[in-house]
């Protein structure tokens, strides 16, 4: 089943695994376990038509380095060179942000909103202190609108380039 027709163009397994770049065995094992085209065997030395063998080769899908199947092993190396030139890319981009200022280590970015979030904290807290006692006997709606107008000016006070806006005033 394994065995050809007989042609005028033969080549030796020396021959046929310098062509396909394997070993020698490997032709040997093409043509005694795997059905690779050929005459001999049985005591006769193996002959094969290298064209016959590279058909057989397309046929069988032993593509990849010649003559040797394409390896589960080459794909993932493959997918492991773009991964690795992927993360290079990220890691020069990320280092760039950093160099220009676009991008800020989160330990410092933290530490900022930490001091905002206080600053707002005690302005606002300190708010109804400062407010409190002035509030005494008034009605609800002025009580209502001396707050916004203390917690406006609290906000204000924060960043002096904001206008002062209340519900009341943006309506």
């Amino acid at each position: 089943m394994g065995k050809r027709r007989k042609t005028t163009r033969t080549a030796g397994t020396s021959d046929v695994a310098a062509e396909f770049d394997v070993g020698r065995n490997a032709v040997i094992t093409w043509a005694r376990d795997k059905d690779c085209p050929h005459d001999g065997g049985e005591g006769k030395p193996y002959r094969f038509d290298i064209a016959e063998v590279a058909a057989w080769m397309r046929d069988n899908n032993l593509t990849g380095k010649p003559g040797r199947p394409q390896s589960a092993q080459s794909a993932t190396r493959e997918e492991a060179d773009l991964r690795k030139t992927n993360a290079m890319a990220d890691n020069w981009e990320i280092r760039n942000a950093k160099e220009l200022r676009d991008l800020l280590p989160a330990a410092e970015v933290k530490r900022a909103w930490s001091a905002v979030a206080q600053e707002v904290r005690s302005k606002v807290l300190g708010t109804a202190a400062s407010v409190g006692p002035s509030l005494v006997g008034m009605a609800a709606q002025e009580i209502i609108t001396e707050l916004e107008r203390a917690l406006s000016e609290a906000m204000q006070s924060l960043d002096p380039d904001d206008e002062p806006t209340t519900a009341r005033n943006a309506a």
